[in-house]
């Protein structure tokens, strides 16, 4: 099956119809600022892409670092860092949001000899 022929199947399907698609629908400026609201009040809130989610689990490592992250309901439950000689359970991280500013919030007032890994790792979480 060609792509196009791929692209019509689908179309047919999801419209339940035999017809292919002919008609190309144009949204008015209004319709795209809705689009764009609806967007940036929903579907990039905090609550939708973290708190809606189920739970999970992170470990990254950079060597000799590594962080174990558990999040539930979009909130960290659990943070272990391991500075390549001891495991520390970061208590500070528990029950804030799984959220990079948030993150790096906590992380400025951990210990100092922790600031610097714990900043390292907020791009391999977040970004």
């Amino acid at each position: 099956m060609k792509i196009d022929e791929f692209k019509e199947f689908l179309l047919k399907f999801w419209l339940k119809t035999n017809q292919p698609f002919t008609k190309t629908i144009f949204l008015s400026e209004s319709d795209l600022e809705a689009i764009e609201a609806l967007k940036t009040s929903k579907y990039q809130s905090w609550d939708w892409n973290y708190a809606e989610s189920p739970a999970f689990e992170i470990n990254k490592t950079m060597d000799p670092y590594s962080i174990k992250v558990k999040v539930d309901m979009g909130l960290i439950e659990e943070l272990i860092y391991f500075d390549g000689k001891i495991d520390h359970s970061m208590k500070n991280f528990v029950k804030i949001p799984f959220d990079k500013e948030v993150y790096l919030t906590t992380v400025s007032h951990s210990g100092e000899n922790f600031k610097m890994p714990l900043e390292a790792f907020s791009k391999v979480l977040f970004d």
